[in-house]
Formats: C-alpha cells, structure tokens, sequence
C-alpha cells in the first residue's frame, strides 16, 4: 500500500486541522478510529540540533508534525522527501513505517517550537499490551538490524547511521 506524507497549511484553523485527522480517520484502508497516544513539544535553540534516520516505535503510527514558531526553516525529511513547512502549517507521516530525520542545523540564534501528536488504531500493540510493550518493539526493531536513539526516545535507527 502506498503511503505519502504531505503538509497542511494552516494547521490552527479548525477546518484545516479537520482535514488532516480526516485523512488518517478517513484513509481508504484505515476506516478506524484513531486514539491518541501522546503529544509533545520541543522547542530547539541551538546551533547543531539534528533528528537522525529513525523510524518511530513508540506508538507513533499516525504522526501530525506541526511547526508553532521558527526562526529558521529546518525541513523535515520523509523517505527521502524534503518537506519545507512554516509556522502554522503541518507534516502528517506514518511514523513507525517510514523513515524520517532532520538535517543538522548549523545555525547560531535559533528557535524552533515543534508539536508532535501521535495516533494508533484500537488494536495497536500500545491499548492490547500496554505502553510498557514499547521494550518488545525496540527488541524487535534491534533484530532487524536498527539500534534505539535515546536522543529523541521514540526512533530506531539503522545501525551506523
């Protein structure tokens, strides 16, 4: 099944915001609902900030990143795009299943305010397990040859990268 990720614009209008939860809710081969697992916000201020090559294994199936503030764009890559967005606007992913990361940003004087909400199915292993699973995930990822990046305490990234 192909999957793309794509922006949002204007992420705080109600209506665009509904449209990108529809997708994810409305998608032709989910018809689920989607519970949420958590919600975070990092903000970023200082010079050398990088996400590397991971992909999420925490219950991050369906992932909306939306930008708040930034004082220099940082594009967010997926599969090898490059998605540019701005304050106000949003990248929807699916996490676990597609490799993201962050070029290192070599910039002095940053600021850069990320949300990130984090969905699943009914049946993911977080609501028929439980979130202390999370240790088997990460088990199951390290056979497949990717090691866990403490850094961002979510990512399994492949081994030597």
């Amino acid at each position: 099944m192909l999957r793309e990720a794509f922006v949002i614009s204007d992420v705080l209008d109600k209506e665009e915001f509904d449209l990108g939860k529809d997708y994810f809710i409305n998608h032709p081969t989910l018809r689920k609902s989607l519970l949420p697992t958590n919600a975070l916000f990092v903000e970023y201020s200082k010079s050398g900030a990088n996400l590397p090559p991971h992909f999420d294994a925490n219950a991050c199936t369906y992932t909306i990143d939306l930008c708040f503030y930034e004082s220099h764009q940082w594009p967010l890559w997926v599969e090898n795009t490059e998605f540019k967005y701005s304050e106000n606007e949003a990248v929807c992913f699916f996490g676990e299943e597609q490799m993201h990361w962050r070029e290192t940003l070599y910039e002095d004087n940053i600021k850069i305010g990320l949300g990130f909400f984090h969905y699943v199915e009914p049946t993911h292993w977080y609501f028929t397990e439980g979130p202390s699973y999370v240790e088997t995930v990460r088990n199951d990822y390290r056979s497949k040859g990717y090691s866990y990046n403490r850094t961002n305490n979510t990512g399994m990234a492949p081994l030597g990268g």
